[in-house]
């Protein structure tokens, strides 16, 4: 084994937005209504799945937390189910959430 050659693998360099480009983006968001997922997304970092199952009692709007615990995954037909299986043990988090983000 030591006499194998590794690929080579190109790293592309990942461009993140600037704070100013994220706060412009909320501020013509939140007028929309979909606004909350993708505020959602950007505050906790949350995955589309995990955002799509989360329920109202996961959210603790007095200590400013909400509990990862389902997600929305496609079975092998297609069909969309609620899930108590997250994709990894550490999805399985609380998230505390700042004010803007309980605002909303």
């Amino acid at each position: 084994m030591d006499d194998v050659e590794l690929p080579k693998v190109d790293k592309q360099e990942i461009e993140y937005w600037t704070e100013h480009e994220v706060q412009k983006f909320m501020a013509n968001l939140k007028s929309k209504n979909h606004a909350l997922p993708i505020i959602l997304a950007l505050a906790t970092g949350m995955r589309r799945g995990e955002i799509l199952g989360l329920r109202w009692s996961k959210i603790g709007f007095e200590n400013k937390a909400l509990s990862v615990t389902h997600q929305v995954k496609k079975d092998e037909n297609g069909v969309w189910h609620l899930s108590p299986q997250l994709k990894t043990a550490p999805s399985y988090r609380t998230i505390k959430l700042d004010e803007d983000t309980i605002d909303i």
